[in-house]
């Protein structure tokens, strides 16, 4: 017996988290429909990808939410449009993004199907590669070559910042999970 293709759209649609994979199997199993979730390496590579990238994209929500509202109340004199900030926001805007990307990598680690290890070093693959790609931007940014923009370090210190603050989430992610470091 062959399912309408709307009943799979439908079951594709309203299955998207991990929690719903059980009763997607347990309904559609008996009715002979396939579904993606049928082929464990299918589902693994989408949940792999989905923790990656979600954890990635939680942390440029964060830390481009927490940067405009906790930073101006800090620093209120120094964003202006049009001016880059002072070098003691861009140390603090540094840190911010750096103490965010830590419960970030923890939650990656956390809700990774297998090795989250691996999970971790994709999730700092996928931030190096964008960041590098803005550094390279802004190193042939017409704007910032004559001293008046954003400085070098602040684009770098993201970059080396990043496989640390990685780690130290994965460690806290073992520990949680009573792991052995």
């Amino acid at each position: 017996m062959r399912a309408p293709r709307h009943l799979l759209v439908a079951v594709a649609v309203t299955c998207v988290s991990p929690g719903d994979l059980p009763v997607a199997r347990v309904i559609l199993a008996p009715l002979g429909v396939p579904t993606v979730w049928s082929h464990p390496e299918v589902s693994f590579v989408f949940r792999s990808f989905v923790v990656v990238v979600g954890s990635f994209v939680l942390w440029v929500l964060l830390a481009g939410g927490l940067s405009e509202l906790v930073l101006p109340r800090i620093f209120p004199g120094d964003f202006v449009t049009g001016r880059v900030p002072s070098n003691a926001v861009l140390m603090a805007s540094a840190a911010l993004f750096a103490a965010i990307s830590i419960p970030c990598a923890w939650l990656c680690a956390r809700f990774a199907p297998a090795r989250p290890a691996r999970h971790v070093l994709w999730f700092l693959i996928l931030a190096e590669v964008i960041g590098a790609d803005a550094l390279f931007i802004d190193l042939n940014n017409p704007w910032t070559s004559g001293g008046e923009g954003w400085p070098r370090w602040y684009s770098v210190a993201r970059l080396l910042t990043w496989p640390a603050t990685c780690w130290i989430g994965l460690l806290l992610a073992r520990r949680s999970a009573g792991q052995a470091v």
